[in-house]
């Protein structure tokens, strides 16, 4: 091979120039690589000289970081496209072509794969089996039934159970009424109430209680019309 090292001068400092050459053996030579101050210089693609450049390493930065690193470095950015990755978060740089330290063109472009963040999935707690759930309501009816009307709005079975969902409810309230009383969570669950089988939603309410009390009266009342008639026939 031939080299030959020249010195120069350019913008008022000196510099050495160094090319690299070749001989194909009939006497014709040939430049094989062109030295600025140990700088190599390549012909671009438009025939003028283009400067080498080491490409700095930005896998694992953020997508922002990893660009402006680039960019001081005279390298264009590409995001060639997005992938999951279990290594990497969200935004940070999975993989970079060139790879890092590799020599480039300055000017040339770095392509980059970004991540979306885990491919996997954490899995989500086992869903509470809506018996359980019922169970549960019926066993703390009382404490559940915090404005104490007798029945369980949506509102006040989620706040005891927040497994419950609305299809779930509309499951339990076989009325329709848009409430569930101890009775339907009862029939839900195939146990008797305790208060019989003539219990309804009505038991426990202003009207149910007054309902009560009229049969109550009606019943005193009768038992007092027998008692007076009983003592006139025994005269």
């Amino acid at each position: 091979g031939v080299v030959v090292s020249v010195s120069a001068k350019a913008d008022g400092a000196p510099h050495v120039l160094r090319f690299e050459g070749h001989t194909d053996g009939t006497g014709a030579t040939g430049v094989t690589n062109f030295f600025v101050d140990n700088v190599g210089i390549t012909p671009s693609s438009e025939g003028e000289p283009g400067i080498q450049v080491t490409v700095p390493g930005v896998v694992g930065l953020a997508q922002d970081s990893a660009a402006s690193t680039l960019q001081t470095a005279g390298l264009v950015v590409q995001t060639v496209s997005q992938q999951c990755s279990d290594i990497f978060a969200s935004g940070q740089i999975i993989s970079q072509d060139p790879a890092a330290n590799a020599s480039a063109i300055q000017g040339s472009t770095v392509s980059l794969v970004v991540s979306t963040g885990p491919c996997t999935v954490p899995p989500e707690g086992e869903p509470v089996p809506v018996k359980q759930t019922a169970q549960a309501l019926y066993d703390g009816f009382a404490a559940a039934d915090t404005n104490q009307d007798g029945v369980l709005s949506i509102t006040e079975a989620q706040s005891a159970q927040p497994g419950l969902t609305a299809a779930d409810f509309m499951d339990i309230d076989t009325s329709n009424d848009g409430t569930i009383s101890q009775d339907e969570l009862a029939s839900y669950l195939n146990i008797t109430p305790a208060c019989g089988c003539s219990c309804n939603k009505s038991d426990f309410t202003l009207v149910g209680l007054q309902k009560r009390l009229g049969d109550f009266f009606l019943g005193g009342l009768s038992l007092a019309v027998l008692v007076i008639m009983a003592g006139r026939r025994a005269r």
